[in-house]
């Protein structure tokens, strides 16, 4: 893979392990680990290229060097490409999220006008490497549909997305659904549809369908006849369903959600539109395994709906104003029973909430990112405080009046306290004995911290995964002391800190003595080299270790750059700047 970043001099290109991507952009200044060897025995690898850097590409290569691209295509076996309006310019550490929920890609419309997408890219590319082709995204581009047509003919395409598109035939865009390989995925956003898109979606068998920001045209009336029910595939096939942001009429979305294998719902911010009667489709029993629906509108159908014989595992009510709207979701006794996951963030409740809440006493994770009243006084005991093992409980102000309502939660595994505003005093409370003894995930990171409370943190019997923002007067060797003396230095394994200060050589070398760490990220405005103690190369116990520093300034210093290199020099390390991302 490295040889797509020699074969053009201003194009750079960095692997993403995770999503098998092998993402080529243009040169930044930057210092990245690459993550090529990573890439060894990875199948169905996607090309992620903007459409910028798609530019510069094509103006770059010369006729006798496609050959030479066209075989790194093979060689690196090359299956799909993403072409969007972005730059995917590193492979970032990111850590799951406390209350992490499936949930579909999230991209903005491009209010700017689109690049448009030239045909001479997958024109040149050989026939061969055409065939491969089973992976197609555009988000943000303009895009020939007789392009599309002519990859998706000749190749074995079995993943189409098509998101805040220009196209110029846009209304034939389902058309392309019967000429793909073994339909699988087909996602599209922003697209105003069809009765005959409608008829084509239906009679397909694919497994994941996304709709997002989709309409009827107001001059399509679509009611399925009574006898074509049993001849639409999809119904037999689909196992995901995305139609957030958009508008369809009742029957339609009823055809959807009776799918036999249905598993993964998410009607965010959807509104449901009027349809011409026809018979109710017999209820049939459905064990979903999550279901999304932001700011939920008050509705017959889903009301009759969940109240039938469904259960869900993961359950995500975002942002809703009444809390009595959704009350009923908490006296259903299949979801009483089923539901694991429950995301109530941005919501406004109260502690009569709280206990509904209480009602689900399976519940292991819970997040109330910006969702906590301010006065928990009048809690019931419930089952859930001793089964919960996951809570988020980010961007609240924790109050004297509040805070009891997390030391409630007897075995809780992980916790957020993300963006929380609250007194230093009030951290050293919510750590209960209890909790010191089974946390192994803590985020603090936009919270106060001091070092008395840091203290504290280091007493977690089973900390492995620690997020937090160093006190601006505080250097980072204070925090490595600590932790030094208790547990905490010997299972600690993902660190991740944040401050709006710089940070020194010497906060740096600190970690040398920290070798069960798999991952670094620090976050701060610059590196200098105000230097006491010796150089001493790290020595990790993971092979793959890898640390990386995203700076907000540009190292003045080029010494600091070659120190830390020779820091981590058996291991993964980049240096990224703020301004050069996205």
């Amino acid at each position: 893979m490295y040889f797509f970043c020699t074969l053009i001099n201003s194009i750079d290109a960095c692997f993403i392990p995770k999503s098998s991507t092998l993402s080529l952009f243009e040169k930044k200044k930057q210092q990245i680990d690459e993550c090529f060897r990573d890439s060894i025995d990875i199948a169905n690898l996607i090309l992620k290229i903007s459409s910028s850097s798609l530019e510069l590409l094509l103006r770059s290569l010369k006729t006798n060097e496609w050959a030479a691209f066209n075989w790194l295509l093979a060689v690196t076996k090359v299956s799909g490409f993403y072409i969007d309006n972005t730059e995917l310019t590193f492979n970032e550490l990111k850590v799951s999220s406390v209350c992490s929920l499936v949930c579909s890609e999230s991209f903005e419309k491009c209010i700017v006008s689109l690049k448009k997408i030239s045909d001479d890219f997958f024109l040149n590319l050989t026939g061969s490497n055409i065939r491969m082709i089973k992976y197609l995204k555009f988000v943000n581009v303009d895009i020939s549909f007789d392009l599309l047509d002519l990859v998706i003919l000749r190749g074995v395409v079995s993943y189409l997305e098509i998101s805040y598109c220009v196209v110029d035939e846009s209304q034939r865009i389902t058309e392309l659904l019967p000429k793909m390989y073994e339909p699988n995925t087909f996602k599209v956003a922003g697209l105003k549809m069809n009765t005959k898109d409608i008829e084509r979606i239906l009679y397909s068998k694919i497994k994941v369908l996304v709709l997002k920001d989709c309409t009827l045209d107001v001059d399509s009336i679509w009611k399925p006849k009574r006898d074509q029910r049993g001849d639409f595939r999809l119904t037999e096939n689909l196992e995901f369903l995305d139609i957030s942001l958009s508008k369809f009429p009742v029957c339609f979305v009823q055809l959807l959600l009776n799918s036999t294998k249905l598993e993964n719902i998410l009607l965010n911010s959807f509104e449901f539109t009027g349809c011409e009667s026809f018979d109710q489709i017999l209820s049939v029993k459905r064990n979903w395994k999550n279901f999304e629906h932001d700011q939920y509108i008050p509705n017959e159908y889903l009301r009759a709906l969940f109240t039938s014989d469904v259960s869900v595992g993961s359950l995500c009510l975002r942002r809703i104003i009444d809390f009595d709207s959704v009350a009923f979701f908490f006296e259903i006794p299949n979801f009483i029973k089923s539901v694991k996951s429950l995301d109530f963030s941005d919501c406004k409740l109260t502690v009569s909430s709280l206990n509904f809440i209480g009602n689900f006493y399976n519940l292991k994770s819970l997040n109330l990112l910006k969702s906590l009243p301010s006065n928990v006084a009048g809690l019931m005991e419930s089952k859930i405080y001793e089964n919960l093992t996951h809570l988020d409980v980010s961007y609240n102000d924790i109050f004297l009046s509040n805070y009891l309502y997390i030391t409630m939660f007897k075995n809780l595994k992980a916790l957020s306290l993300f963006g929380v505003k609250m007194r230093g005093s009030l951290l050293g409370l919510i750590l209960t004995d209890k909790m010191i003894y089974s946390l192994s995930y803590l985020n603090i990171i936009s919270s106060s911290l001091t070092l008395l409370n840091f203290k504290r943190i280091s007493e977690c019997f089973r900390l492995s995964t620690l997020l937090f923002s160093l006190e601006g007067s505080c250097f980072m060797g204070k925090y490595c002391d600590i932790c030094k003396s208790t547990l905490l230095g010997e299972r600690l394994s993902i660190l991740h800190v944040s401050t709006s200060s710089d940070i020194s050589i010497d906060d740096v070398v600190a970690l040398a003595e920290f070798h069960d760490l798999s991952e670094v990220k620090i976050s701060c405005r610059t590196i200098f080299n105000r230097r006491e103690k010796d150089i001493i190369k790290y020595d990790s116990i993971y092979s793959d270790f890898r640390i990386q520093f995203v700076l907000k300034q540009f190292i003045k210093d080029v010494q600091v750059v070659e120190i830390l290199r020779e820091i981590f020099c058996n291991y993964s390390i980049s240096i990224i700047y703020e301004e050069t991302l996205g």
